[in-house]
Order: C-alpha cells, then structure tokens, then sequence
C-alpha cells in the first residue's frame, strides 16, 4: 500500500491507494471445455479501465436505453429508471447512456449525480466521465463545470484502494481533466512503484499519455517521471513511458532540450535491444517523437533475419526522421534481398519508402539502392510475393526515383499490369512524386501537372491534387481549388475545403473568394453521407474568420460567419455543431447565443435504417466473419457493449453492402481499415450512426468504428494491429478479431472483401478455421 499525496485547491488530501488491478472476465465468455466439434475460441478478459458490467437481463429497459441513445434524450424516462435500478450494472448502463449522449445536458445530469453522496458509485459508473467530450488544449475555454468536475475525480482518486476505480478514474482524468492533470499525475509517478502497485502506475502513464494527445504538454516533473518509467523493472511500465515519450515528444518540444534527449535515448536503447518486442515498437516510436536515432542500429532492420515484424516498421519511420538514420537506411537497402520479406514483413519495405518520400530528392545517395531495389521488385513474381504488394512496392520505388530524376512515366504506369490495382493508383503516385520533387523539375511543370490533375474526370485523381495545390501561390492554383469547392463530388470539395483552411492559418495567404463558395457547400452536402464534407467547410470558414484583418474605422465587420455557421447550433448532429463552435472561438458575442440555440427537432438526428436495425433483432448478432481476398478473419462481438453499431454493421453484411469492397487504409503497426463503397475514406451506406463508446481498451485486433467526429460512423471499421491506448474511449469498440488476424497482418490496400457472413452463435474454433 502507499500514500498518495495530491494538491487541490490548495488542501493536500492524503488518502491510501493501490490494489494490484483485477480484470473482470468478458461478458459471453465461452466454458474453458467443450466438444470437438464446438469447441470454443479462447476469450481472455478483455483489457478495460475499470471493468464492463454490462447488464443482461431487462430486454425493455435496454431497448428503452437504445432508443434514447437514438433519440439523443438525455430526458428520457428510461435513464433515470435505470440509474434507481436495485441492479447497480444498471446505473452504469445509465450512466454510459447519459455520457454517449454528451452535451451541456448529460454533463450537468451526470455531474449532480456523481455528487450525490447516497449513491454508491462503482467503476464502470466513474469510467462514463471519460466518454464525455470535453474541451482539449486549443484555447477554448473549460468553465467551471469541467474544473469542478475534474476536482472531484482528483479527489477520490486520490482515496481510492479499489484498483478497478482507480483504473475508471484514470481514463475520466485523462479524457476531461485540463492542464492542471498532467502535474498531478506526474506526482503521481514520481517514484517507481512496488511489484504490486505496477498495474495502476502503468494506467497513470498511459493517461499521461492521453493527456498529451489532447494538446497538454508535459510539466518538467512529468517528464522526469517519464525518464524514470524507462528505467523500470517491470516491462509493462517501461513500455507505457516509452507510449507516453511517443505521445508527449511533440507537443512537450520546448521541454525537450539538450542532454535531456540524450539521456532519454540512452535509456530507450535497452528497451529496444530487449526481449519485449511490445517495449522495442514503443521505444522505437519515441525515438522518433525525439527525432533521434541510435549510435548502433540492430542488424534485424532490413537484415536477412527479420524480428517482430511491427518493431522494424517502427524503426524504419524512427530512422527516416533522422537525417543520420536515413544513410543507415540507404546502406541497409542496397544490400536489401526481396525475397528475405514474405508475409506481414513486406509492409516494412512499403513503410521505407513511403517515410523516404519527403527526403529523397535531397539525398543523392539513395539513388543507387533504389534503382537495385526497383529493379529486384520488378524481376520478383507473384509465386514468392502477393501480387498487390508487389506492384504497390513498385510503385512507391517509383515515386522515389522519379523524385530524383523528373521522369514520371514509370510512376503512371506502375499499375497497368496489375489486375488488383486500378490504373489510376499510378495517376496517384504522380500527384505524390511532383509534391516531393524537388528542383528536377522546372516549377512550371509540376504547377501545370497538378492543375491538370486537378481537372482529371476521376474524382480519386482530382481530390489528392487539389490537396497537393494548398502549397503553392499561383492564380491559376487559387482558381482551381475554388473551382473545387463547386465539384459534385463531396471528397474533391472536401480536399478543396482543406487546402482553402489550410492556407487560412497565414493572413497573407488566405483566400477570401472562397468564403461564398464554402457557405455554399454547408447548404449543398446537407444529407448525413456527406457530413465530413461541411465540416471541412465550417473549419474552413472558421481559420478565414480569424486570420481576417481587423476592419478599417468606421466600417462593420463582415457578418458572413454569423450568417452561415452561428445557426448551425440548432443542428442535430454533434459533429456539425462542433465543427461550428470550434469555428467561432474567439467571439463570444456570437458563441453566447450559439449556446443557447435549441436543437432543431423537426431535422432526423440517424436514419431510419439505423433504427430499424437496432429494432429489428439484428443486435442480436454474435459476430462477424469477414472473408477477403487473402483469407478469412473473425470477429466476436461478445463483450463489446455496442449494440446498435452491432446491428448497423449485421444489417448491413445481410444485405450484401460490404461485397467487393476494399481495403482502402492500411498504416503497419496502427490499423487496417475498409467498408468503404468509394475507397477513399468519405463514403458510407447513406447514414451516421450514434458513438457508443466505452471504457474496453484498444489492444491488437480490437475492432472499431472510423469517425469524422461524434456520431459520424457509419459501414467503415478498422481493426487494430497494436495496443491504441489514445483511442480508448474515443472510437466505438464493436469487437476484436479472435480468428484469423494472421490475415489482418497481411492485408493491403485495394485488397477485397468478397462477403461478410453475420454469425448468430459466439465463433468457434472450428468455425474459425
């Protein structure tokens, strides 16, 4: 046992804490004997922060809880019913219901209720704190709700013995607390732990961790404790200091100075050089939230005998941020034999090029490994490689050499071979090679080819050059992206959107002919598939409105933003009036009454289909099988509290929605992604369904719902490669991948889905094979 001592509010609260963290067995967990024929797939707990007491009887009362999750009504008779239930699962279940319902409602509910002292509040009630949406480090203001409420999770953590409310009051500290939480949980990690308090130093790190993904830097005490983590006995808490170093490295620069980098490296390097490949990947990933490299890099990085596969993607982006690390790179690849990659290992190769794209016209020497490299992949058939790898291998060797020559022939036809890889994956490249290119190419002709792509007739074309157009200061570049923002087509207006809010951050560089243009697109795209689509258009108008200069004496200021974003607080989608009111930071005169709107109830909140889905017995389903072109992969959805995304995802896979479609995102070592009928990442079936996050925790071969904020999921999912710990409680969890995840490994870009069968009994080992 210790004691942990905390400041709040200038009173010092002494209180025991640390139990040695239990984990509550999943809900659906399958008996350890069964027969030959039925015999279950091994379900470990599942990983959380505090534990899931999902309740399972009361049908009623769950459906009442889904419909007011539905109907977003924090008012809803079946909330309070619950949270009186005698079942004290109930209350969390109200308490989840509240919180994924989120807004200025369900935070001052949840909150009086946390402070009434009558009712006992278990850790799965604490952990629905973390699901509220709280405002992050970007200047907007916390208000005194959030500061009271962040006071009071300190407070009883700091009393707590239980480890599984420790565990919910980590996440609810990390996920809502302010600046003020870093410097206390850095007191907190001040001193290495005993054996039996490791679990929830671990959890403390990894909230640190989170604490900085959301914009807070490290204080300088926190990043001694960091130091201090890597020096630990215990595995698990050095490879939570080395995700916190990963995490905080960026936005805790100025803090990172001098011979404090130097001896951070210095302890990463045993981390690395040890026996915990989880640890090495962590490390390997600070290293290059540092920018550093290693004196001595290990022969496994693009040697013959290659070791955990996502430890040496790791490496290789941890290298290529350095300038020293990229001619160790340009060493290694020469000696580079193709056949040694096989497997999950080809995506190292993918990953080398990809990191090197931004360096390679200024790095001579890695011409010559290159042209070999290229050429080995060329001469390569499919019998030892997977075709798709192959020529998306070669494609990306191609940009790398284009960037270096100017010659980009090779780089649009690297695909017209390939009977997986369309065409236009090399029109693509071509956008990618003239935006890395360096002086090869007179500027005229790189200008001339993106404006030209930015007029091709396919939409997958058009879009990445328009994005590649935010860069340059031309006028005929200028007219191009607002001729964008005026395409039929919402991921070209979407890319147009970004690059004109991009340019917007520089006064001198913002374009002011786009503003009718962009209050266009939000009354345009008004239907829920292309919701990403106005809100790249309201953050747009948003960075305009503040980069705009100040209006001369005399004159009015232009009042286009309170026109076209202040209404939007009466829209009923979350992410809509959040994009709106990040639009108007800065001028209260306009976010007082934004505040005070009240949701327009005549506009649907989620398509009837969702509805219909979650009524229908579809959240009934136990799990997914998805077979794809290289095999087929298992998802159980025991356990995942996410009914009503289960059901949209089931109905879905009934009608037959996810056949032929791709693969479209793949990042080695973070997720696989797909479910997407356009393939570039803005399609969907034609509705949003609601957040139903939770407090399960995001470890390899967690499946998740793809978001472009609250609310906006809809038929895209993606499957962890590696413990997230920054998507914890963030992304809808609807299951995790217990057969099959060899093929996860394997999968690539454009790779297919040929069907997805809805299974209506927990997989089974001999389901699964």
């Amino acid at each position: 046992m210790r004691t942990a001592s905390v400041l709040l509010a200038g009173i010092v609260i002494v209180g025991a804490a640390g139990c040695e963290r239990t984990e509550s067995p999943a809900a659906g967990s399958a008996p350890a004997e069964a027969s030959e024929t039925t015999e279950a797939i091994p379900r470990p707990a599942w990983p959380s922060w505090g534990g899931v007491p999902w309740p399972t009887a009361g049908e009623a009362l769950s459906s009442a809880l889904r419909v007011a999750e539905l109907n977003r009504d924090a008012e809803a008779e079946a909330i309070d019913q619950a949270w009186h239930h005698e079942d004290p699962a109930w209350r969390a279940r109200s308490a989840w219901t509240l919180a994924r319902i989120g807004g200025p409602q369900a935070l001052e509910i949840l909150s009086k209720r946390l402070l009434d002292g009558r009712v006992e509040l278990d850790a799965s009630t604490l952990a629905a704190i973390g699901f509220l949406e709280a405002p992050g480090a970007d200047g907007e203001p916390r208000g005194d709700a959030w500061d009271d409420l962040e006071d009071l999770l300190w407070t009883r953590y700091a009393v707590t013995e239980d480890a599984e409310q420790a565990d919910a009051l980590l996440l609810a500290i990390a996920r809502i607390g302010g600046a003020r939480s870093p410097v206390r949980l850095a007191a907190d990690l001040a001193v290495l732990p005993s054996a039996g308090e490791e679990p929830r130093h671990v959890h403390a790190m990894e909230a640190l961790a989170i604490s900085c993904v959301r914009g807070y830097a490290l204080p300088i005490d926190g990043l001694r404790a960091v130091a201090l983590g890597l020096t630990a006995e215990g595995p698990a808490l050095r490879r939570a200091a080395a995700f916190a170093l990963a995490r905080c490295a960026a936005v805790s620069a100025e803090r990172l100075a001098g011979e404090e980098r130097g001896e951070l490296v210095s302890r990463l390097v045993p981390i690395i050089e040890g026996d915990d490949p989880d640890g090495a990947r962590q490390a390997w990933r600070a290293l290059e939230g540092l920018g550093e490299r290693l004196r001595v890099v290990p022969e496994w990085v693009l040697g013959k005998e290659g070791g955990d596969w996502m430890a040496e993607v790791a490496a290789v982006r941890a290298l290529a941020a350095h300038a020293d690390g990229r001619k160790v790179l340009a060493r290694r690849m020469s000696q580079v034999n193709i056949d040694d990659f096989e497997g999950p290992r080809l995506h190292v190769l993918r990953e080398l090029f990809m990191q090197l794209r931004t360096f390679a016209a200024h790095e001579p020497q890695l011409e010559t490994p290159l042209k070999a490299v290229a050429d080995a992949l060329r001469r390569s058939t499919a019998k030892q490689h997977r075709a798709t790898a192959l020529t998306l291998l070669n494609c990306e060797a191609q940009v790398l050499l284009a960037t270096l020559s100017g010659e980009l022939e090779a780089v649009r036809g690297c695909a017209k071979s390939s009977p997986s890889v369309p065409d236009e994956h090399g029109d693509r490249m071509v956008i990618e090679a003239l935006v890395n290119m360096g002086t090869v190419l007179p500027r005229e002709q790189k200008v001339a080819a993106l404006l030209e792509a930015a007029s091709d007739a396919r939409p997958s074309v058009r879009a990445p050059a328009v994005t590649a157009l935010a860069g340059l200061d031309d006028p005929g570049v200028a007219e191009a992206r607002r001729k964008a923002l005026a395409d039929e087509d919402m991921g070209v207006v979407a890319a147009a959107a970004g690059a004109v809010g991009q340019r917007a951050s520089d006064q001198s560089r913002r374009d002011p002919e786009a503003i009718p243009l962009l209050r266009a697109v939000i009354g345009r795209f008004d239907d829920q598939q292309a919701i990403e689509t106005r809100i790249a258009a309201i953050d747009a108008l948003g960075r305009l409105s503040r980069s705009e200069p100040e209006p001369e004496p005399g004159t009015k200021k232009p009042d286009w933003l309170e026109k076209s974003v202040a209404p939007l607080g009466r829209h009923p989608a979350s992410a809509i009036r959040a994009a709106a009111r990040r639009a108007l930071q800065g001028q209260p005169e306009l976010l007082e009454p934004f505040d005070a709107l009240p949701i327009d109830e005549t506009l649907e909140r989620f398509a009837p289909a969702v509805h219909q889905a979650a009524e229908s017995g579809a959240d009934r389903a136990m799990g997914l099988r998805v077979h794809t072109d290289v095999g087929s992969f298992t998802i159980d959805f025991s356990g995942a509290p996410a009914p009503i995304a289960q059901a949209n995802l089931a109905a879905l896979a009934t009608s037959g929605f996810f056949e032929r479609l791709t693969f479209h995102r793949v990042v080695p070592g973070f997720v696989v992604q797909g479910g997407d009928p356009r393939g570039d990442g803005y399609g969907g079936p034609g509705h949003v369904m609601p957040c139903e996050w939770s407090n399960l925790r995001y470890e390899r071969g967690t499946v998740g719902i793809a978001l472009a904020g609250k609310d906006t999921g809809g038929s895209q999912l993606f499957i962890a490669h590696d413990a997230a710990r920054h998507l914890d409680a963030r992304y809808t969890v609807i299951g995790r991948v217990v057969a099959g995840m060899e093929v996860v490994d394997q999968l690539w870009p454009y790779d297919r889905i040929s069907r997805v069968e809805v299974l209506d009994e927990p997989p089974t080992a001999s389901e699964a094979r």
